[in-house]
C-alpha cells in the first residue's frame, strides 16, 4: 500500500517524467489525480483501491484471452464437422481458415513495431476490439468459402491487434517486478476460456445450431471484452499518475537506465543469437502445435471415444491454463534460463506421453508437463526480447520474435499433414517433434552460455 501511495505522484514532480525534481525528492509531496488524469468514473473506483492498478488491467487482459482467443482459436474446432457436413465443405477447403489465421498473426506480428510506434496503442485496440466483435458475428450469415475466408482475415487481424502482442507491451510497462507471473496471469485466460467455451459452444451447437452458437460467442465478447479496453486498459502507469509495479525510490534511476538499455531490430538482424532463438522457436512451435492440434484425433485413432478424447482436450487445456501462470512464475522466481530450460524438457516429457497414450499413465504424464511446456507458445518470447535484447526496442523485437514463431505454426500442418498421410499415424510426427525440441534445448543452452540477459531490477 505504502508503494500504490507512493507512486501516486504529479508527473510534473517525477524524474522519471521529465520533472524537475531529483531522485531523492521525489516522494516529497502527493497531488491529487486530475479527472483528465483517471478518465472515466469507474476507474476513479479502482485507483481508490489498495490494489496497484496494474492487476486490474491483467484481468482485463484475461478475460481479452478468455473471450478472444479462447472463441477465435480454441474453441473454433467445434464448429467444422457441423458446418462442413451442413454446406458440403471438404474439411481441407475449409481448415484453411486455420493457415489463415496463422497468417495474419505472422503479417500483424512483423509489423508490430511500426504500427505501435506511429498509432496509439489504446486507439489501435479500441477500433479492432468492436471489428473483432462485428466481424465475428458475421460468421453467424456465412455461407460461403470465400465469406467465411474474408471474414476470418478481419476477425484474425483485429484479435492480433487486441491480444497476445499489444497485451504484452502494455504488461511490460506496468510490471517491473512480477512482469512473467502478470502476463502469465493475464494469459492464461485463453487456456480457460478454450475450457469453458468449447464446452458451452458444444452444448450451443447441438440444441441451437451453428449460427446461433456464433451469436452467443459474440455477445459473451461484447460485454467482457469491450469494457476492459475501453475502461480498464491504459498503456503507462505514467499516464495515471503511477509507477510500474517493483519501482522504489532506489530503484527508480536504474528503471531509467534499464529503459534505454538494448538493441534495435536493425542491429539484432546482425546478431547470430537473435536468429538461433528463432530457430529455437520455430522448432518449438511446430512440436506445440502439433501436440495441442492432432491429440484428439490421435486419440480417436488409437481407439478412445470421441467423449473420452474430447475430455482429455479438457484437462489438455486446464493444463495449459495453469501452465501459463506456472511459467510466469518460474521466470520471476528462478530466471529466464532455467524457466526456457524446464520448458523444453516439459514438451519433452509430454510428446513422449502422447507417444505411449494408449496407457493412461501416458494420458497422465502429458496432461501433467503440457501446460508448462506449452505456454512457450505464448508467454517466452516477450520475456526473451525484454531479457535478452533489452527494452530500447521491445516492441519490434518482440514482433518479429512471434512472427517467426508464426512460421512454425504454418508448417506444422504441412510437416503432420505429409508424415500422417505417409504412415497412417501421428507417431512419427511426435517423434519428429520430440527432435526438434531437443534440437531447441540445446540452442538455448549455447545461447545461454554466450549471452547474459539484460539485468533485471529486483
Amino acid at each position: 500500500m505504502a508503494l500504490q501511495q507512493a507512486a501516486r505522484i504529479c508527473r510534473t514532480c517525477d524524474p522519471l517524467e521529465g520533472g524537475d525534481f531529483p531522485v531523492k525528492e521525489r516522494f516529497h509531496r502527493f497531488h491529487p489525480i486530475t479527472d483528465k488524469t483517471k478518465g472515466k468514473r469507474k476507474v476513479k473506483a479502482l485507483l481508490k483501491s489498495n490494489i496497484f492498478y496494474g492487476w486490474f488491467i491483467v484481468g482485463a487482459a484475461f478475460f481479452i484471452m478468455a473471450l478472444g482467443w479462447g472463441s477465435v482459436y480454441n474453441a473454433s474446432s467445434i464448429f467444422i464437422q457441423p458446418i462442413t457436413k451442413e454446406l458440403g465443405f471438404t474439411r481441407s477447403e475449409f481448415n484453411v481458415t486455420l493457415t489463415i489465421k496463422a497468417v495474419c498473426l505472422l503479417v500483424v506480428s512483423l509489423l508490430a513495431g511500426k504500427i505501435y510506434s506511429r498509432f496509439n496503442i489504446m486507439k489501435v485496440m479500441k477500433v479492432f476490439s468492436v471489428t473483432l466483435v462485428l466481424s465475428f458475428y458475421l460468421y453467424s450469415f456465412a455461407s460461403t468459402l470465400l465469406m467465411f475466408y474474408a471474414i476470418t482475415i478481419v476477425v484474425s487481424t483485429s484479435l492480433s491487434l487486441i491480444a497476445i502482442l499489444p497485451l504484452s507491451i502494455i504488461l511490460s510497462n506496468w510490471f517491473v517486478k512480477g512482469r512473467g507471473s502478470a502476463i502469465g496471469m493475464a494469459f492464461m485466460g485463453s487456456g480457460v476460456g478454450g475450457m469453458i467455451l468449447s464446452s458451452l459452444t458444444g452444448i450451443w451447437i447441438q440444441n441451437y445450431g451453428w449460427r446461433v452458437a456464433y451469436q452467443f460467442l459474440t455477445v459473451l465478447m461484447a460485454v467482457f471484452i469491450l469494457p476492459g479496453v475501453f475502461l480498464i486498459i491504459r498503456t503507462q502507469p505514467s499516464h495515471m499518475g503511477l509507477k510500474p509495479y517493483g519501482i522504489t525510490e532506489e530503484s527508480a534511476e536504474t528503471y531509467r537506465t534499464a529503459e534505454n538499455e538494448g538493441i534495435m531490430l536493425k542491429d539484432a538482424f546482425r546478431s547470430v543469437i537473435f536468429w538461433a532463438v528463432n530457430l529455437a522457436t520455430v522448432c518449438l512451435n511446430i512440436a506445440i502445435n502439433g501436440l495441442m492440434l492432432n491429440v484428439a484425433p490421435h486419440l480417436t485413432d488409437i481407439g478412445y471415444s470421441i467423449t473420452f478424447s474430447a475430455n482429455v482436450v479438457a484437462l489438455i487445456m486446464g493444463s495449459l491454463a495453469i501452465g501459463k501462470a506456472a511459467f510466469g512464475k518460474l521466470y520471476d522466481t528462478i530466471g529466464l534460463k532455467a524457466t526456457i530450460l524446464i520448458a523444453c524438457m516439459a514438451n519433452i516429457i509430454a510428446l513422449t506421453g502422447v507417444i505411449f497414450s494408449r496407457s493412461y499413465i501416458g494420458l497422465a504424464v502429458t496432461v501433467i508437463f503440457v501446460g508448462v511446456g506449452c505456454a512457450y507458445g505464448t508467454i517466452a518470447s516477450s520475456v526473451l526480447a525484454n531479457d535478452l535484447f533489452g527494452k530500447k526496442d521491445f516492441n519490434a523485437i518482440y514482433g518479429f520474435l512471434t512472427a517467426i514463431g508464426g512460421v512454425g505454426s504454418i508448417l506444422n500442418p504441412i510437416i503432420y499433414g505429409f508424415l500422417y498421410d505417409n504412415s497412417g499415424s501421428y507417431i512419427s510426427s511426435y517423434l519428429l517433434s520430440i527432435v526438434l525440441c531437443v534440437v531447441a534445448l540445446f540452442i538455448f543452452l549455447a545461447i545461454f552460455a554466450r549471452k547474459k540477459p539484460v539485468p533485471a531490477l529486483n
